[in-house]
């Protein structure tokens, strides 16, 4: 696994760590109801990357899909938010290799 590679598997684990985390507090997560919604899809995209990080089977650039589409968090999400940080940062780790 190259550098870029190995800080991508950091990102995504670190972000699939913190979406756990708000699992686990349910109720008590500080994410209103629809962006706590967003969370499965975003978890299971994260754990795709992963996958593929492990597998070293990352795609070429041109055919990766674009899994959470950080214009999302970007534009919806408040920004003092520390999770979309780490997915945004995931992401972005991804599209870098």
């Amino acid at each position: 696994m190259n550098q870029k590679a190995a800080k991508a598997k950091t990102a995504v684990t670190k972000a699939l760590a913190a979406i756990d985390a708000e699992f686990a507090l349910g109720d008590e997560s500080e994410l209103d109801a629809r962006l706590f919604q967003q969370l499965p899809r975003f978890r299971a995209s994260l754990a795709s990357i992963l996958n593929q990080l492990e597998a070293d089977t990352v795609p070429p650039k041109n055919e990766r899909q674009r899994y959470m589409r950080g214009h999302i968090i970007t534009d919806v999400w408040p920004l003092d938010l520390a999770l979309g940080t780490l997915i945004l940062a995931a992401e972005n780790r991804y599209e870098e290799i």
